[in-house]
């Protein structure tokens, strides 16, 4: 087996902490509640902001968090162990972080929110929504997973050879050792790889979220292509939408883009006023550019916007030849995503 690059840890690790879970049971026991550090920027609908795994609120969402508060309340979080938020006498798992989240909402009087989460975060996102359905109004989950047998081929080696000493040197490092109030970068480490190798599938309890849910992957993305497909069906896809009208749950899966690679901005592309510039930031534009969008539900219209309506023209998108541009997925997603939040 070879040993493990920088370039693989980093992926890894934007992918790790995941553990089996009951989405019906109350919180472990032994996880005491943790206060969780978090930021408010704008007005509006409240939207959650759930970072992957070793990354923080500036590293995940600092491309697009302003843009995201010019018509949200954005409330960005750090999870357990990460950023300015404490490490808890026990392990990373996906229901005890959604019950921080969850508890963290009733903190701050919020009822029901839009919730955004890439990777581990989007992960933390589902469990949200099937342990405290009442809480989440819509979700996004950038290259989520809901067993680990949709992860690609080869990610648990990976695991086997996880420690810290790959990510010296690193800015992720740096970021961490300047943020936390306890750091022990190893013992998250550690901790990561130890639920990493631990079997779970919870897919087929995704059939009880009833928020519109969008998963969204890249095609090269640490989960298999195969597997957002299973996670929109159990989420009540796959369906004829012409006879049974649009489902709740919808699908993208983005060409030529990795997991690492998905939320980098897409600096080639023609910026346009209002656009956030990274995937995530796009799925949530401004109230006055959904009206210049497809309106109401996705997919409910099949006609796409007229040339005066839309902000993108077919040659911006596609070029004058036909073909695909490369760096256009914030355009293709605003354009056919605009309304799921």
């Amino acid at each position: 087996m070879k040993p493990l690059s920088t370039a693989a840890a980093l992926l890894l690790a934007l992918f790790s902490a995941i553990a089996p879970v009951d989405p019906s049971a109350a919180q472990q026991p032994g996880a005491e509640p943790l206060g969780l550090y978090h930021e408010i920027h704008g007005e509006g609908e409240p939207l959650v902001l759930l970072h992957g795994a070793f990354m923080t609120i500036e590293t995940n969402w600092a491309s697009s968090l302003a843009e995201l508060a010019l018509s949200r309340k954005v409330v960005a979080v750090e999870l357990q162990g990460h950023g300015r938020t404490a490490d808890r006498n026990g392990p990373l798992r996906y229901d005890t972080m959604a019950d921080d989240v969850a508890r963290l909402l009733e903190t701050l009087g919020i009822e029901k929110a839009a919730v955004l989460g890439y990777s581990m975060g989007g992960n933390v996102a589902l469990q949200l929504a099937l342990r405290h359905p009442d809480r989440v109004e819509h979700i996004v989950a950038i290259s989520a997973a809901a067993s680990d047998k949709g992860l690609a081929a080869g990610h648990k080696d990976m695991a086997q050879h996880l420690s810290a000493d790959m990510f010296q040197g690193t800015p992720l490092v740096a970021e961490y050792e300047k943020l936390s109030p306890r750091p022990d970068f190893p013992g998250l480490v550690g901790k990561a790889k130890q639920l990493e190798l631990t079997s779970f599938d919870w897919t087929a309890d995704l059939a009880r979220i009833k928020a519109r849910t969008l998963p969204i992957a890249g095609d090269a993305d640490v989960v298999t292509l195969d597997h957002p497909a299973d996670i929109h069906r159990a989420l009540g896809g796959h369906a004829n939408g012409d006879i049974n009208g649009p489902s709740r749950a919808q699908l993208l899966v983005l060409p030529a883009t990795t997991h690492m690679g998905i939320l980098q901005s897409r600096s080639g592309h023609r910026r346009h006023k209002g656009l956030p510039g990274s995937t995530g930031a796009a799925i949530i534009i401004e109230e006055r550019d959904r009206q210049r969008l497809c309106h109401a539900e996705p997919f409910r219209n099949q006609q796409p916007p007229s040339a005066s309506a839309s902000k993108h023209s077919r040659d911006e998108i596609f070029g004058s030849g036909g073909q695909l541009h490369s760096n256009t997925h914030t355009e293709i997603i605003t354009y056919r995503f605009s309304t799921v939040i």
